[in-house]
């Protein structure tokens, strides 16, 4: 799994899974997405938007 495809996916107006998700919350912390990646996942999310589920997802992995 690598940032990009989960960046890629949302520019595109797909959606991310769980898996996919809490990949990337344990990036973040971990240091393994960059901070370009993370800007570029946020400005996706703001252009396309998460699905509820989604959003519910990613609020866990990152609390997690």
């Amino acid at each position: 799994m690598d940032a990009r495809t989960i960046i890629e996916r949302l520019r595109d107006g797909g959606q991310p899974n769980k898996d996919e998700l809490d990949w990337f919350a344990a990036g973040l912390a971990s240091g393994a997405v960059t901070d370009a990646q993370a800007g570029a996942f946020a400005m996706a999310v703001c252009l396309r938007g998460l699905s509820e589920a989604a959003r519910v997802a990613f609020t866990l992995a990152m609390r997690d």
